[in-house]
């Protein structure tokens, strides 16, 4: 993870080139670079080197974004799926383009996390 605020700002500087070379729309490549930036700026306030993102702590960014959405709107999104999947999109995409892949799972803690993994690959 970028330790200062210019690292981030070149980070997300060259994440949006990357994107709108995509070929995404103006609106998109917008959204994914905002929320590339809040999720950069989660990751630098808990040190967590984007080399090491797990699914855990995008689940969990995603998580406090929509609870400040429902505090600032009074309301959830109507449609938290969709709202999800519009946030994680960003995010992906940064992950794929930043590390060449998307977070894996963390190992899993003590017996009931290992039990817990065996019963999902079943």
């Amino acid at each position: 993870m970028p330790d200062s605020t210019s690292q981030r700002s070149e980070l997300l500087a060259k994440f949006k080139e990357h994107v709108a070379q995509e070929r995404y729309g103006s609106s998109t490549v917008g959204a994914y670079v905002t929320v590339a930036s809040h999720f950069l700026e989660y990751l630098s306030r808990r040190k967590v080197p984007i080399q090491e993102v797990h699914t855990e702590h995008v689940s969990a960014f995603l998580y406090g974004e929509l609870l400040r959405y429902s505090r600032r709107h009074g309301h959830p999104p109507a449609s938290v799926g969709d709202w999800r999947s519009q946030h994680s999109s960003g995010i992906r995409r940064l992950l794929c383009w930043a590390n060449g892949r998307l977070p894996v799972n963390a190992a899993p803690r003590g017996p009931f996390g290992e039990f817990a993994q065996a019963l999902c690959n079943e």
